[in-house]
């Protein structure tokens, strides 16, 4: 390991953490997918077997603390700083908790990052998407695509709280209009 370190991540433990994090976020995720895609398994007893929701929640809630941990020390990471894959692991493991009053928390820095121009309006959207449609089932700005019984992605959106005006919301965080049945 301290190999890999001095020849791929020069002795940043900052950005070898994060990419640690980012492969276990990643791992069951594809996993899943991979499995229910290639039809390995024909029932979700048998993929039950292969992946427990307990240990990712007990992943995901260590995760959380070392994202808290690591914002109350280097304040907001910066893909400039770490790279995009230990960037974006920072934003999944925020993106995806199960605790919206966690995530919650996390909306005014994404807003403060957006105004100064760190981050993205996109990654705004998406955590207030996901904090709504745990709490309401329904999502404000269309960045959360529904999928099947098996995982697949179908190409329709989850429940939109106001597909009249979701067009609207979306331009305003620099979205593109999406088509809504």
């Amino acid at each position: 390991m301290d190999k890999i370190k001095k020849k791929i991540y020069f002795n940043s433990n900052l950005v070898f953490a994060l990419d640690s994090i980012y492969f276990e976020d990643q791992r069951y995720r594809t996993l899943i997918s991979y499995i229910k895609g290639n039809h390995i398994y024909k029932d979700s007893f048998e993929i039950s077997c292969l992946y427990s929701y307990n240990d990712e929640s007990a992943v995901q809630i260590q995760n959380e603390k070392f994202i808290d941990n690591l914002y109350l020390e280097y304040g907001f990471v910066e893909e400039k700083k770490v790279g995009k894959r230990a960037f974006h692991s920072f934003l999944y493991v925020i993106l995806h908790s199960s605790n919206p009053e966690w995530q919650k928390r996390w909306l005014p820095r994404f807003e403060k990052e957006c105004l100064e121009t760190r981050l993205q309006w996109r990654w705004y959207a998406t955590l207030c998407d996901k904090i709504s449609i745990q709490e309401t089932g329904k999502q404000i700005y269309g960045t959360q695509l529904a999928s099947d019984e098996m995982g697949n992605i179908n190409g329709t959106f989850m429940p939109i709280q106001d597909p009249t005006k979701v067009n609207e919301f979306r331009a305003r965080m620099g979205l593109a209009p999406i088509q809504v049945k």
